[in-house]
C-alpha cells in the first residue's frame, strides 16, 4: 500500500482474504505501517470450509495466522460469530 502514508488508516477489514497473503509476514508489517495507533484490523475467516490442499491458500491455519500477528505487534483476540443465525442452511453473502 504505498499510496498510503504511514499511521493514516483508522481501521482495516478483510473478508476471506488472509488465506491469500503470502507472505504473510511483509503484509502484517504494511498494515502496522499505515495503521494509526490504536487503529484496527479485523479478517473475516471462514476455517472450517478451507481447501487445505491448495496451493492459493498459503494461510489456512488460525493458529499460525493469530501467532503470526502477535509476533508483528498486534494484540490479537478471536471470536467465533454466527453470520446467519446459525441456520446451517444458510451461507452469508
Amino acid at each position: 500500500m504505498p499510496y498510503l502514508d504511514d499511521a493514516s488508516v483508522d481501521k482495516i477489514f478483510g473478508m476471506n482474504v488472509v488465506y491469500f497473503l503470502d507472505p504473510l509476514s511483509e503484509y502484517l508489517d504494511e498494515i502496522n505501517r499505515v495503521l494509526k495507533p490504536k487503529g484496527k484490523l479485523v479478517w473475516g475467516c471462514k476455517f472450517a470450509n478451507l481447501p487445505r490442499e491448495n496451493a492459493e491458500f498459503a494461510n489456512v491455519s488460525r493458529r499460525a495466522i493469530v501467532d503470526a500477528m502477535g509476533e508483528a505487534g498486534f494484540e490479537v483476540s478471536t471470536a467465533k460469530v454466527s453470520v446467519d443465525g446459525g441456520d446451517p442452511k444458510k451461507h452469508y453473502i
